[in-house]
């Protein structure tokens, strides 16, 4: 047995329900997914990313301060750059905690991190002992420059004292004094020029030859004590000063130990710098690690959208596909079956009840065929009596005018006939009452009919409501296209942010460059590392464009996939509108039968109105009986009503004529 209309309207719904089930079920899946993505790019790789960045300033700031502290010469200004220093060393130890903890999903960051924690320790490290190395040098400085200052202040008169003696001693002695003159002037110019030099080992070489001065004065003084005596009295204040310059917290000593401290604080820069430059390294390991995991998410994300995307189109092909198939199965299980029970239906109101319906199936359309096919013969049979017994009315009434006009003739054979047509009489009533049974239940028929008609138009309504569900759900699937379609807007918006952050490190790189070149010799470090940050910031703009280019390619294919549900939503309105129209049809067939109704009512009227005339016939026949004597009188309204009776039979019989039998 076939499927009822109904039940494949159903079975095709409920499947093309499963499938928006799926394809909503794969929408869903993607947007989770891609906000799983979003959400590792901007609570995990951004903020990573940004630490990182973050990372390679606070090592140059680092650096950058150690610089000024060492350029600054007022104690509040090195002050105020210690307290920064301080804060960046617990900025920097905060910032690899967090990189750390935010690593721990990411085996490949977690080595890297952990090199630059020591390294990053040495660095502060180092930068604490240059500051520390920075003061004490400070102090030695100063306490140099009093020495100087007390030293020239002692020193100021020597040349005039120096040439005193020379005027007070014999001329055999001038030598020795203007010797004695010539290395003091000499021990001036020498200590001198070694506190104005920069460079340690230059002042190292200056500090030898003064001590050099320094005993051949000694010297040539004890022998101008030795050879003149008192007379040599005005240079002993200069003896002394040269033995408290040469003293071990004397002027010469204090200067050897700030050319010690100079050396010092060159190697610790030179170690700064190698330290800072390695950790940078590091830095940058961690960060193309940090990119390669970026890379990494998005061709993740990419493939997975590519994957839904393939699964929607395909689901989407199936859907269309098996829509026309129910609809095409649905069209034609209804409009052929259709259009043959309306074609036999009108060809029984015109009156042809010659053939029957094909019964190809046992559906709805199958049962209401049968029905109409048994309604037909029904009907034929009907008509087919009403026929009989009108061309035997008509035959009886003729009989009756030929009684009538040889009544008298004939009057001993009337009783006799009169008996015959009462009889007849009898079996017209019974025959008309036949008829009018027979139109009852055609009457009932047709209700019944109706009633299933109507069944039929609730079976459609409730496939109408079906179909405006569907509608519903393809106008909610097209909402969260539209969601999915506004979180890659948003996924653009951060990536655009990612920009904004690579710029703001391309000028901080810049600024680092600037601050290296007013540096001179000691900033090339920072130079080269202000190159690698730009060049970072670089590649990282350009992986920004290319993600925004991903981007883009999911906005494109989100619209692609909204237009092509909005495309099934039309075809689902359209849907309604056919079942609309069927319900139109089951409507017009509806009012067919109400006017098949109608014609039945109009039969059994009819039937009645002939049993009356029978009745009343078969009274008139028993009068004739009983009023033989009567006959002259009564054969003439014999005749009138026979010659009427003539005339309704003849008029029944064409109108019998109109009717086509099998």
């Amino acid at each position: 047995m076939k499927l009822s209309v109904v039940t494949r309207m159903i079975i095709g719904f409920a499947v093309l329900f499963v499938l928006i089930c799926v394809l909503a079920w794969i929408g869903e899946q993607t947007v989770t997914h891609v906000t799983n993505q979003e959400d590792i790019v901007v609570h995990r790789l951004l903020p990573m990313t940004e630490e990182t960045n973050q990372l390679s300033g606070i090592l140059l700031s680092s650096s950058r301060l150690v610089g000024l502290y060492t350029n600054a010469s007022k104690s509040p200004e090195r002050q105020r750059l210690k307290a920064r220093h301080d804060q960046l060393k617990n900025v920097y130890q905060s910032t690899v905690q967090s990189l750390l903890h935010n690593a721990k999903s990411y085996p490949v960051m977690a080595q890297p991190l952990r090199d630059i924690q020591p390294l990053a320790d040495k660095v502060f490290s180092v930068a604490d002992q240059l500051m520390d190395l920075h003061e004490k040098l400070l102090n030695n400085k100063q306490q140099v420059q009093q020495l100087h200052q007390t030293y020239l202040s002692d020193w100021a008169y020597f040349k005039d004292d120096a040439q005193s003696v020379n005027d007070s001693v014999n001329s055999s002695q001038h030598w020795l004094t203007s010797s004695l003159m010539s290395t003091g002037i000499s021990i001036q110019r020498m200590l001198n020029k070694a506190f104005y030099e920069n460079d340690p080992q230059k002042v190292k070489q200056e500090l030898s030859v003064i001590h050099s001065y320094i005993k051949s004065f000694n010297s040539k003084f004890n022998q101008l004590k030795d050879n003149v005596g008192q007379a040599s009295d005005d240079l002993a204040p200069y003896a002394q000063s040269l033995q408290s310059l040469t003293a071990p917290q004397g002027l010469l000593a204090k200067m050897k130990q700030v050319g010690i401290f100079s050396s010092e604080q060159a190697a610790l820069f030179g170690q700064l710098n190698q330290v800072i430059d390695h950790t940078l390294s590091i830095v940058r390991e961690a960060h193309q690690r940090l990119s390669q995991i970026s890379a990494e998410v998005a061709k993740q994300t990419q493939a997975n959208v590519e994957s839904s995307r393939w699964w929607m189109v395909t689901g989407v092909v199936v859907s269309l596909i098996l829509a026309i198939l129910v609809g095409i199965n649905l069209v034609q299980s209804i409009r052929d079956p259709l259009k043959r029970t309306l074609s036999h239906i009108q060809r029984m109101v015109a009156g042809d009840y010659s053939q029957q319906l094909t019964i190809k199936r046992m559906d709805e359309f199958g049962l209401i065929s049968t029905q109409l096919n048994e309604l037909t013969v029904q009907l034929n049979q009907i008509v087919r009596s009403i026929i009989d017994d009108a061309s035997l009315l008509e035959k009886q009434a003729e009989d009756g005018v030929q009684a009538c006009d040889h009544t008298r003739e004939l009057m001993s054979t009337q009783s006799q006939k009169t008996e015959t047509v009462a009889n007849n009489m009898q079996l017209m009533a019974e025959q008309v009452r036949e008829v009018s049974q027979q139109a009852d239940a055609s009457g009932e028929l047709v209700t019944s009919v109706t009633e299933q008609t109507r069944e039929g138009r609730a079976a459609i309504q409730q496939t109408l409501s079906m179909t405006t569900q569907l509608q519903e759900m393809m106008t909610d699937i097209v909402g969260q296209m539209s969601a999915l379609q506004a979180r890659s807007q948003d996924i653009g918006s951060i990536v655009d942010v990612i920009e904004n952050i690579s710029e703001q490190t391309n000028l901080l790189a810049l600024n680092a460059a600037i601050e290296a070149a007013r540096a001179g010799d000691h900033g090339r470090g920072f130079a080269v590392v202000a190159d690698q940050v730009r060049h970072l910031a670089t590649q990282t703009q350009s992986s920004t464009q290319e993600i925004l280019q991903v981007i883009q390619t999911l906005q494109s294919q989100s619209e692609k996939s909204v237009q092509m549900i909005q495309t099934g939503q039309q075809m689902t309105q359209e849907c309604v509108e056919q079942v609309n129209r069927n319900d139109s049809t089951l409507q017009s067939i509806a009012e067919q039968l109400n006017t098949t109704q109608q014609y039945s009512e109009q039969i059994m009227e009819q039937a009645r109105q002939a049993l009356a005339v029978v009745n009343d016939v078969s009274e008139h026949s028993q009068q004739i009986v009983h009023l033989s004597q009567q006959a002259d009188h009564e054969a003439s309204v014999q005749q009138d009503g026979s010659v009427a009776l003539k005339d309704r039979s003849e008029q029944q019989l064409r109108r019998m004529d109109q009717f086509k039998l099998a």
